[in-house]
């Protein structure tokens, strides 16, 4: 074959690769949509996917000796990939409608939705992965006839194909996804496939008619006609390579994503480093055979190779790490190199190996068409029992460090199948007398001994939450699980728990502090105050249980139904928050479903008053889904009539432009969208299904009337239900107008939700001016929501609260001034904002007061003290307090001279204010004393 022939074939199959990986990104993402992606939808996915590749598989060993024109056939398997490939993009979505009565019937029989989602994916699949299955086998025949070198054929084209399949992962989810969408970007698939069989109709006169049923080598040699014998020890170590690949990548996706985040471009990222692997791997071994045809002969040692890099890349990554800054990145340099450091080496030598096993299998069966054929299907069918040993087996019974150690043990197993029999004629040198054999056998037990257990606990786990401890932190459950790995940790304050940090896959998934349960209660707050008593409700997304305890504390609740993709988040929630009084999930009126929110969504019949999301950080792999503009409509459509939907809108991970198009997307579906600060940066979108009621005072009011919430709405410092409007940001008239020249998250355009994790303009100044109090207080008296639904006699009384809000926005710019705390003592009765002021919280002066109980008292217990007399306005109180922390912290001092000024005691104060040593005074004090002397007329010499 000439060289100029060998290079159009090698790009051609290199394209073939691009449009197979962008295709089977596709069909992920789309299925995803219709049959969720809980880890049991995934996984059916993956084995509808490898179950059509093992189809092809076995059809080209069934017929490929057959074929008279093997490159004509490849030219048609590209039309039918590309046609059918695009065929499923295009019809996957229509399916719900079809598919729901059935759903409905068996939703509560998991393993039947389960089979029903098998048959669903494999029969979407069915004839492009069955077409995809056959290309490499049949190229490999039509290619095997010009040139005699299997396995230096078998290398290049298996190494070109799989580099192909890098760039279509990489710029699949870099530009064509984002520039043309899911549709536009299966058209350019399908182009790419079309392209490739106009090219290979076009050189097919190249390629002469074949003699059937074996190859021109074989004629040559009549033994080669009987049949052959399968050689099932070497289809066994196929079968075993591809496995412990597969389920390597699956154990090493979920312990990369402790160290980065894993976003859709994350997965991309990381996939085309072990693409990259596997196809270099290709190449080597194919330019391995060009220079020694019996490569072959070190499969043994190749196969031992594997284990060895297995264990360095666990054993050598915290050098690595220890490199990098302390956070959690997603940043796509970080994200290659440690994905270079760990994967690569593995998949390397998979890429050699699997083109070595190929070329043993065909010195035994003689036929390139046949070796080709159960090569791959015994990889394929490895690789499928891999994926969901390791998802389903290794990781929730070994964890991740014995899941490591054992693949890599496994690898002595593939070595072993490959020793040839001593009852037969030994084609090869690849045998335990020959010295390297023996020096790395000996090595891979040296390495299973010294295999570094515990390094997971003591580092690896502990890596991920250094990042999270500010007080005295310590870990109580780690648990790695079907869907991920949980961390919990209890955040200490004086000997006693203040709060938990969920970290899942090394991301701070939820917590219990004051600020977080205060955006995630309002999503219950909120709504109620508009619709007082409603009847059902539904939670997609458990998180800690915040918001669902705030659900549980409405009595008019009659079933509350929590959806979310992980069994092990439920199970851990009894290791959170003791000081709840009933658990959430204790109460009998909640109902739990192991479910993706979106499937749950679109297969239920039944409706509810309020329906709030609370989903995984929306930069997450497959958790856009759960931000579309579809996913909103089936939210629109699930609601009674009236009924509220409150949603997360976590901008602090958002830039300015994915905010806008989730707002849009949102807007679009509720006409009524009204948006409101949560907690800083955490903002909550609230619409409604055409509710035209209003609320009345005493029902708007009834929160505050309810032992179960008041002291929980005055510790997140909702005190007062003025206070409520005053988290109001903006209206439906606003945010069109701020998103008039956006376009909406769409199913068809993921994208539109950029893979960036923070925002550009790292202060927040865009986010920061539509924070503005005196901006969202205008436009709150404009709003026609507000118009609708607010109280009258509650319109007026919330616009003077706008400007503590401005206060508390404030602490989230990092900005301190003295006056707004008088402002605060002085012209208003709220008792939890002093308390923040100064930079104390009720929880923690929960656990002061149970440290004083039992006889504990330094410092820190004196001045939270302190600042709770200064909040209850008992500043004789306060000012003794804060003189008993002034041995350890003299600049406390300001804090008393201003507790004696409040408690008319300005003698007393003149007099601390002239002791002290101005010399020793920063700017910001003699800015404080300067606005002491000020305010308060202290007649003190300049």
């Amino acid at each position: 074959m000439g060289c100029l022939m060998k290079v159009m074939i090698s790009v051609i199959f290199f394209l073939s690769g691009v449009s197979a990986l962008i295709f089977e990104t596709l069909w992920f993402r789309k299925i995803g949509l219709v049959l969720g992606n809980s880890v049991w939808a995934s996984s059916i996915v993956i084995a509808g996917f490898m179950a059509g590749l093992a189809l092809g598989n076995t059809l080209t060993i069934r017929y490929g000796q057959r074929l008279k024109r093997p490159i004509l056939v490849f030219a048609g398997l590209e039309l039918v990939i590309g046609a059918t490939g695009f065929i499923a993009v295009v019809l996957t979505p229509l399916l719900p409608e079809l598919m729901v009565p059935l759903f409905r019937a068996i939703f509560d029989l998991p393993w039947g939705l389960n089979l029903i989602r098998l048959l669903l994916a494999f029969m979407i699949l069915l004839l492009p992965t069955t077409a995809m299955g056959m290309t490499l086998p049949i190229l490999v025949k039509a290619l095997c006839y010009r040139e005699r070198s299997f396995g230096r054929v078998l290398g290049s084209l298996y190494g070109w194909n799989t580099l192909g399949a890098v760039a279509g992962a990489v710029l699949g989810e870099t530009i064509f996804i984002g520039l043309l969408g899911l549709l536009g970007t299966a058209i350019l698939a399908f182009a790419l496939n079309a392209f490739n069989a106009l090219i290979v109709f076009a050189i097919a006169q190249k390629f002469s008619p074949m003699k059937t049923r074996r190859s021109i080598a074989d004629v040559s040699n009549p033994q080669k006609l009987r049949p052959v014998a399968i050689p099932k020890r070497l289809l066994m170590a196929a079968f075993l390579s591809g496995g412990i690949l597969l389920a390597f990548e699956v154990v090493g996706l979920r312990f990369l994503q402790l160290f980065v985040v894993g976003t859709s471009l994350t997965f991309a990222l990381i996939l085309a480093v072990i693409l990259a692997g596997i196809g270099l791997g290709g190449l080597v071994s194919s330019w391995w055979f060009r220079h020694k045809p019996n490569a072959y002969d070190f499969v043994v040692q190749v196969a031992l190779t594997g284990a060895l890099a297995l264990v360095i890349a666990y054993f050598s990554l915290p050098t690595l790490l220890n490199h990098f800054p302390l956070q959690y990145t997603a940043n796509p340099k970080t994200i290659i190199t440690l994905s270079l450091a760990f994967f690569f080496p593995i998949s390397f030598v998979s890429g050699i190996l699997f083109t070595l096993i190929g070329s043993t299998i065909k010195e035994e069966l003689g036929d390139e068409t046949l070796s080709a054929g159960y090569l791959t299907l015994a990889n394929t069918l490895g690789a499928l029992s891999g994926a969901i040993v390791a998802g389903f087996v290794l990781l929730p019974l070994l964890g991740m460090e014995m899941s490591f150690f054992l693949l890599a043990a496994m690898y002595g197993v593939v070595a072993l199948l490959l020793v040839p029999s001593t009852a037969k004629p030994k084609r090869f040198k690849g045998n335990f007398s020959n010295f390297s054999t023996f020096s790395l056998s000996a090595l891979y037990l040296l390495s299973l001994f010294l295999f570094p257990v515990g390094l997971m606990k003591d580092f690896y786990l502990r890596y991920p939450v250094r990042r999270y401890t500010q007080r005295d932190t310590k870990i109580i459950r780690i648990h790695e699980g079907l869907t991920e790995t949980i961390i919990v940790l209890e955040e200490h304050f004086l000997g006693k728990p203040l709060f938990y940090r969920l970290v899942t896959n090394g991301y701070s998934m939820a917590g219990t502090s004051w600020r977080d349960r205060r955006y995630m209660k309002l999503f219950v707050y909120l709504p109620v105050a508009l619709k007082p008593e409603p009847r059902d409700a539904l939670l997609i997304g458990y998180g800690t249980g915040s918001t669902a305890e705030a659900l549980s504390n409405l009595k008019s609740l009659k079933e509350i139904h929590i959806v979310d993709v992980s069994k092990d988040i439920f199970d851990t929630s009894k290791f959170i928050n003791p000081f709840r009084e009933s658990p959430p999930l204790d109460d009998s009126r909640v109902k739990i479903q192991i479910e993706d929110g979106r499937f749950f969504l679109q297969t239920s019949a039944r409706h509810f008053d309020i329906i709030t999301g609370e989903p995984p950080p929306p930069k997450g792999t497959g958790v856009v889904n759960l931000y579309t503009q579809e996913y909103f409509q089936l939210i629109y459509d699930r609601l009674r009539e009236g009924g509220i939907c409150s949603y997360w809108l976590p901008v602090n991970q958002l830039q300015v432009s994915d905010t806008k198009a989730i707002i849009k997307a949102f807007c679009n579906v509720f006409e009524d969208c009204t948006m409101w600060n949560g907690s800083g940066f955490d903002w909550i979108l609230l619409g409604t299904r055409n509710d035209t009621t209003s609320s009345n005072e005493a029902l708007f009011a009834s929160q505050w009337n309810r032992a179960s919430s008041l002291s929980e709405l005055r510790t997140l410092g909702i005190e007062l239900p003025e206070q409520l409007g005053a988290l109001f940001l903006a209206g439906s008239d606003d945010l069109l107008k701020m998103t008039e020249d956006t376009k909406p998250v769409t199913d068809n355009h993921p994208l539109r939700l950029s893979p960036e994790l923070l925002p550009k303009d790292a202060s927040g100044k865009e986010y920061f001016s539509i924070m503005d109090a005196a901006e969202a207080k205008t436009r709150f008296k404009k709003s026609d929501f507000i118009k609708q639904h607010w109280p009258q006699a509650f319109i007026a009384k919330t616009l003077e609260y706008f400007d503590y809000q401005g206060i508390i926005n404030a602490r989230y710019a990092n900005t301190d001034d003295f006056s707004d705390l008088h402002k605060v003592l002085t012209n208003s009765q709220l008792h939890t904002l002093a308390i923040w002021l100064l930079k104390s919280d009720a929880d923690e002066l929960r656990n002061v007061k149970d440290a004083v109980k039992r006889g504990y008292s330094n410092e820190t217990t004196n001045y939270i003290l302190g600042v709770e007399a200064m909040a209850d306005r008992n500043f004789d109180q306060a000012e003794h307090y804060f003189r008993l922390v002034r041995e350890k912290n003299p600049s406390i001092d300001y804090l008393r001279i201003y507790a004696l000024c409040m408690g008319g005691k300005t003698e007393e104060a003149t007099e601390l204010a002239a002791s002290l040593n101005l010399a020793q005074k920063d700017r910001s004090a003699a800015s404080t004393l300067k606005w002491l002397r000020r305010t308060f007329d202290l007649k003190l010499n300049p």
